[in-house]
């Protein structure tokens, strides 16, 4: 093939649309080939997402869990707590450990105070009366001995 001039407009014509046909192609071609991977490159990235979605809920979900354990343990622990300072408390005051559950309070000092005021409930230390000053009764230390050993005698009260 040798090289033949162009001379008419029609051939010049021929000729560029060949070669614009061409280019055209082969941007096309890149162009899809381009479209194609960021495509696939955006499928990628939602694939991620919702994968991402998906632990990022779950490490919500553990994270609520969690912080509930933790306020269930600090409520448990500072309940303990309160029992242990309210056993101490009463034990250092002499308090009857039945009696634990009447003393009150939030903190060391307030149950502390709660124990002292109770504790004189129990130290009082006097012995209580023999009878009762209403009604008269038990006047007499010995009734209640008078009292049975009339019974066992088969005698009457009268």
């Amino acid at each position: 093939m040798a090289f033949e001039p162009i001379t008419t407009q029609e051939e010049f014509d021929k000729a560029i649309a060949e070669r614009i046909s061409r280019a055209k192609e082969t941007v096309k071609s890149e162009l899809e080939k381009e479209y194609s991977e960021k495509l696939k490159g955006l499928e990628d990235l939602k694939k991620q997402k919702e994968a991402s979605d998906v632990a990022t809920k779950a490490a919500e979900e553990k994270v609520k869990n969690l912080e509930a354990d933790l306020t269930k343990a600090q409520t448990e622990s500072k309940t303990h707590e309160l029992s242990a300072l309210k056993t101490k408390a009463a034990i250092k005051h002499k308090i009857p450990l039945e009696m634990i559950d009447r003393i009150n309070g939030s903190n060391a000092d307030e149950i502390e105070k709660d124990a002292e005021a109770i504790s004189k409930y129990f130290s009082a230390g006097g012995v209580p009366p023999l009878h009762d000053p209403e009604s008269g009764a038990g006047k007499d230390a010995d009734a209640d001995y008078k009292k049975v050993l009339k019974q066992i005698k088969g005698e009457s009260d009268g």
